[in-house]
């Protein structure tokens, strides 16, 4: 639920143009050709450029060392097998060397619990792209209860955000091929089960039926053995929503079905289904709803409201959904942040209720009770002890059928370890498996510093190096960062990056500036629109500090960004292009004067603006990267890299680039996957050796 959430707050933005606004004309485009996805003039192109980069990196002897050490870390059998469970029955998936693409298996609690290695294969993706002659990428299923043996499993063509949806019988461990079975085809959307024999599918219907940036807006119930098109209309959105989505919560075998309209990463309209029909829940819109226990709904506010800051967590009981005044007189404040924190995710078992909440960017899980009215929050311990020094620790899994819950801890330097939790017995969090070391621990340590922005924010940030490491400015260093979509980047192990960076000599740095949600809304909501130079400065600010204080210099400092990030590290070159030396620009946003008109680009107007008009389009043009790179600049030797089935960003805004530097004789190195989505990669190989071009790029610049 949470990494669906986080993806989901990654494009959940759109505005509308308004009425009488004079379109604004962008400037001059000679690389408009470049957007065709699959012309053969633009692959061609593209072609020409892969080839010179994968040459010229593959000439390197370094190339086949580093390879080797990802492949090593990233295939190993040695890893944790991260598992769902539904009616005592654990689910995971898994890629290996043998399995690249993955396979979806099962196996009993008991079994999991005594570490027996004898998992029942129910789906093998690798066979299954084989034979249908896709590049599949599995991504989930969904099924109407825990005992029923139909579900609906989806799948990515190339790691594509758009899925096909197929029914597939967990007993037979087959695709449904009866006439009657439910198959969506490929386009964006969700579909949940009714019951047994309907769904409610939000897909593309056809004309009128998706908004702007290609995401659908009609909701229908399908009913089994009739064909989609007659599919009856139960929801239509306004064409200005950005994104419709479905979904039920359940509790006690009781399903809440709703229907969740998004204006915007803050503003959102949620209809309840009954009586056959969805009916609107009178409730302010910057309510967020999610999750449900027996003592209500949960919602996170995005804004302030009655006096209760934004970033708080209340709690609802479900009879006062319907009435605004009754919705204000009987919530109840769950968690209201503090200066430095953030509220996280929720998870709930059948008698217990747990929140994330992140402290100065690092997550500990609290369990919530609810006595005379109010919310105390405990602490859960790992291993008998508090959390402090094991970085990061989230809820994994949780379900309302048992009182199970399954946490991961993680840290830069400390390897992952996945944890099983029984609160209806006494026991502590019980380990179940712990990644090896990846690079000795013992011989790092890792710093939170603070730089100064140009307003005089204090930006947080870690630096992970040796602690041997001489303050000379010759370490060479990675800067990485996001800034958008109220996205928090939380700690993570550093395991590969261990033998092709820090074990190198090489140091880590990851800059928490304003625009993710690392404190909440409100660092969100600091750079978004006009404020989106906020970002930037802080990055700017980051960047200096380690070179005040000569962790680094400029001759050995490197950025790296993906997506949002991508427009973060090109905007960073174009304003800066002395201070770097390398600069990792993937799958990236650059165009900011028809993001809008590609692919998904409509939706992010609530972060970035409206391009058509006058005022944010003057401000736009004085960031947008495509349209501030200079011919008579020098800039860093940039690497670029994205997918030809990315159908979130669009490839051009990297082709473009790419081609606007051609043009001025400034040298870059170029990469396009023909697979692999928003992510760069479809299987274990693909990500290995794209991550094998990173680092073989970032040791010869930095070192």
């Amino acid at each position: 639920m949470k990494k669906f959430l986080s993806t989901l707050l990654v494009v959940l933005s759109c505005s509308l143009l308004a009425k009488g606004t004079k379109p604004m004309t962008a400037p001059k485009d000679d690389y408009l050709w470049l957007e065709g996805i699959t012309d053969t003039k633009a692959l061609d192109w593209v072609k020409a450029l892969n080839e010179k980069t994968i040459n010229h990196f593959k000439q390197n002897p370094l190339f086949n060392t580093l390879e080797e050490h990802i492949a090593a870390y990233r295939k190993s059998d040695d890893r944790i097998p991260y598992v769902g469970m539904s009616n005592n029955i654990i689910y995971n998936y898994w890629t290996d060397a043998k399995n690249p693409k993955g396979l979806w298996r099962r196996t009993s609690l008991e079994k999991y619990l005594a570490k027996e290695d004898n998992w029942e294969i129910i789906l093998d993706i690798d066979l299954l792209s084989k034979t249908e002659q896709k590049e599949y990428v599995y991504r989930g299923c969904t099924r109407f209860n825990t005992d029923s043996a139909k579900c609906l499993v989806k799948l990515s063509n190339g790691g594509k955000d758009a899925i096909i949806m197929r029914e597939f019988d967990l007993e037979k461990k087959t695709f449904v091929t009866e006439s009657d079975a439910f198959i969506i085809p490929e386009a964006k959307g969700n579909a949940i089960w009714l019951n047994d024999n309907q769904l409610f599918v939000v897909t593309d219907f056809g004309k009128g039926t998706m908004n702007s940036s290609g995401y659908p807006r009609v909701v229908k119930i399908w009913n089994r053995g009739t064909p989609l098109t007659s599919a009856q209309t139960i929801f239509k959105a306004a064409p200005n929503i950005f994104y419709t989505d479905v979904f039920d919560l359940k509790l006690e075998g009781q399903h809440y079905f709703f229907i969740a309209t998004y204006f915007g990463d803050n503003e959102v309209t949620y209809y309840f289904y009954k009586n056959n029909q969805f009916k609107k829940i009178n409730i302010p819109t910057s309510a967020f709803l999610v999750n449900l226990s027996k003592e209500g709904f949960f919602f996170t506010l995005k804004k302030d409201f009655q006096k209760i800051p934004s970033g708080s967590v209340i709690n609802v009981p479900f009879d006062s959904l319907f009435s605004l005044n009754k919705f204000k007189r009987d919530l109840t404040v769950v968690f209201s942040p503090g200066q430095d924190e953030s509220s996280g995710s929720i998870g709930k078992s059948k008698n217990h209720l747990y929140l994330g909440i992140d402290k100065n960017v690092v997550n500990k899980v609290y369990e919530v009770t609810k006595v005379n009215n109010i919310w105390t929050k405990t602490e859960l311990l790992i291993n008998g002890k508090g959390t402090e020094n094991l970085g990061n620790v989230a809820i994994y899994d949780s379900n309302n059928e048992n009182d199970i819950l399954f946490l991961t801890t993680s840290g830069y330097i400390s390897p992952n370890a996945f944890y099983y939790f029984d609160a209806s017995k006494t026991e502590n969090p019980k380990k179940m498996y712990e990644l090896p070391q990846a690079f000795n621990s013992s011989d790092y340590q890792i710093d939170q510093l603070f730089a100064t922005s140009a307003d005089g924010t204090q930006v947080p940030y870690f630096v992970v190096h040796k602690k041997d490491i001489k303050y000379d400015g010759k370490n060479p260093t990675i800067q990485y960062g996001y800034g958008g979509f109220e996205i928090t980047i939380s700690p993570a192990y550093l395991g590969g990056m261990g033998k092709t960076w820090l074990e190198r000599g090489g140091i880590y740095v990851m800059a928490h500036i304003r625009g993710g949600g690392e404190f909440g809304p409100t660092w969100h909501r600091a750079a978004i629109l006009k404020n989106r130079h906020k970002a930037f400065e802080d990055f700017y600010a980051v960047s200096k500090d380690l070179i005040t204080k000569k962790i680094t210099s400029s001759d050995h400092l490197g950025i790296w960004g993906g997506s949002n990030g991508g427009l973060l590290v090109a905007t960073m070159m174009t304003r800066h292009p002395d201070l770097y030396k390398a600069v990792v620009c993937d799958v990236p946003i650059t165009d900011m004067m028809r993001y809008n008109k590609l692919l998904a680009g409509a939706s992010w107007m609530d972060e970035y603006g409206d391009p058509a008009k006058k005022d944010m389009h003057d401000y736009l043009l004085t960031y947008s990267p495509y349209h501030n790179l200079k011919a008579e600049k020098k800039y860093p030797e940039i690497f670029f890299l994205t997918s030809t089935k990315d159908d979130r960003v669009h490839p051009a805004h990297a082709r473009k680039m790419a081609a606007k530097m051609k043009e001025f004789n400034h040298n870059f190195y170029y990469y396009e996957n023909t697979e692999g989505g928003h992510a760069g990669s479809s299987d274990l190989n693909q990500f290995i050796f794209k991550e094998s071009l990173i680092y073989t790029y970032l040791n010869e610049k930095l070192f």
